[in-house]
């Protein structure tokens, strides 16, 4: 009688081919299971946010947080924003648990990985903002929350869709909004409690910028005869989405959370996911290839 002592060559090598076929078929469902997964916390992360918001606007005057300031820089009369909320006027009042901040599918980068626990967010007040004279929760604070806009993106303040019909009314927007490092800072540390107005270049048209609040659909009404004809709704206001950077329209696939689009929070508190690219006419026109494709590396 003959015992076979092993596998031949050839055998080894199907049950390889076998493996790597099955791999192959396997991999991408459970990697799209994973982020299926990472996309409904994400999910839950905004709706929190969302009741974060209200909770903080019932007490404020129906307004929403203002915008980020990084604290730690020195003060200036003009220091600017960045595309974030300000954590210190909710923290630990209103926002308790600062890691929702952070998108789980985020995108890795060493920035991100920097936050890893609540102690992590709490970065020193440098010493110039005591002596500012403004009226704010820094002031007598060594350390204050940090809320990096890594994994969401807060504008802070009602667009229309037209105002980035164009990609130069774009570009402006996003320097005028996104003031962090340089002139124009036209939304800075005092400005950002108030509205803002600024010229399109390419529109022609002088634009009032009303800071994001609950009611904020009735300044959007276009008949003041028939107020129920307004163009928008709560529903379809956004006010916080997935970071989504893009490069002249192209998305920016090491800057994404999510790889073919965004969860987005609208002011009525409902999360809906676009899909990229979207029609710019529609309550996904930050997802859109007119407003990305503005000549900025990063558009806010």
């Amino acid at each position: 009688m003959r015992i076979r002592r092993g596998f031949t060559l050839v055998e080894v090598i199907v049950v390889i081919a076998i493996i790597v076929i099955l791999a192959a078929l396997i991999l991408p469902v459970l990697a799209r299971a994973r982020e299926s997964a990472r996309r409904s916390v994400c999910v839950n992360n905004l709706r929190q946010l969302g009741l974060t918001f209200q909770m903080f606007s019932s007490e404020s005057d129906g307004l929403l947080p203002p915008r980020h300031v990084p604290y730690r820089r020195p003060y200036e009369p003009d220091r600017g924003c960045f595309s974030s909320f300000d954590g210190t006027f909710l923290y630990p009042e209103y926002l308790t648990d600062l890691m929702i901040i952070k998108c789980p599918s985020d995108s890795g980068d060493d920035a991100a990985e920097e936050y890893v626990d609540t102690a992590s967010f709490m970065k020193p007040v440098h010493p110039s903002w005591q002596t500012s004279g403004l009226d704010l929760p820094i002031i007598g604070q060594d350390t204050y929350v940090t809320t990096p806009d890594l994994a969401y993106v807060y504008w802070g303040y009602l667009i229309k869709p037209e105002w980035v019909a164009a990609p130069a009314d774009s570009r402006h927007l996003g320097n005028v909004l996104d003031s962090l490092d340089g002139p124009p800072r036209t939304l800075n540390v005092v400005s950002r409690f108030n509205d803002l107005e600024t010229t399109l270049p390419v529109l022609g048209e002088t634009i009032r910028l009303i800071r994001t609040r609950e009611g904020a659909e009735r300044f959007l009404i276009t008949d003041i005869n028939n107020p129920a004809a307004a163009t928008a709704s709560a529903s379809t206001l956004p006010v916080l989405w997935d970071t989504f950077r893009t490069d002249n329209g192209r998305p920016m696939i090491g800057n994404l959370n999510h790889t073919d689009g965004a969860n987005v929070l609208f002011l009525d508190g409902h999360v809906e996911f676009g899909k990229y690219p979207q029609p710019l006419s529609g309550k996904f026109w930050m997802l859109s290839e007119s407003a990305a494709n503005d000549g900025m590396e990063n558009w806010p």
